[in-house]
């Protein structure tokens, strides 16, 4: 499902909601309630008819930070979405959980792990390594789709897509907890060539 924040900004537009954090923090309570209680019935729906893995997509962060303070976050989102996420699991202690947003939100992946996300989509290696991330949590959540749309795929040679995909597979792929693939959509510039490369060193490396 969406996120809430994501939901909630296209309702009031970027601007007036990141003033309403700022002025208007009952409202944004208010919203929030309604939106995480239409969004986690969807998700407890989901779950009842027997869905592997869930989640909530919305981008959260800029390449340099997260859009909101830390803080914040943990005050708004925090413990409404870690309420969801336990009423899914309570229905079926199985399902796998995922978050996907773009940017740097490694400020909050401890938090994120502690509510139960097992999934973090994408790793963006222009704003987080994911060899290092893979360091720090490899053991707690899986890598969803690490590869550069921003330097290697769109401008490096097919040696460099090769490499880079190898690279991820021995760093970050040990005890599995990696899916590898391209950070988002791949675009009209990433040369052909270039994602042939990458998905045979990965279909190479695996046979």
């Amino acid at each position: 499902v969406t996120q809430p924040y994501k939901t909630a900004w296209m309702l009031r537009g970027m601007e007036n909601l990141l003033c309403d954090y700022l002025i208007n923090r009952l409202f944004i309570e208010k919203l929030y309630d309604k939106l995480y209680k239409l969004q986690g019935e969807i998700l407890r729906r989901l779950t009842k008819a027997g869905m592997d893995m869930i989640g909530f997509e919305g981008d959260i962060a800029t390449q340099y930070s997260l859009i909101m303070g830390p803080d914040t976050w943990r005050a708004v989102d925090k413990p409404r979405l870690a309420k969801v996420i336990a009423s899914c699991k309570q229905i079926n202690p199985d399902v796998h959980v995922f978050i996907h947003s773009d940017g740097d939100i490694g400020e909050i992946m401890p938090d994120l792990i502690e509510i139960g996300f097992d999934v973090i989509d994408p790793i963006q290696p222009e704003c987080m390594d994911p060899i290092k991330i893979k360091k720090l949590y490899g053991d707690k959540i899986t890598l969803h789709r690490c590869g550069s749309l921003q330097k290697t795929l769109p401008f490096g040679t097919p040696e460099d897509c090769r490499k880079e995909a190898i690279t991820y597979i021995i760093q970050c792929g040990q005890n599995g907890g990696l899916v590898l693939g391209a950070s988002n959509t791949i675009g009209y510039d990433v040369p052909v060539e270039n994602i042939v490369a990458w998905y045979k060193a990965v279909l190479n490396f695996i046979l």
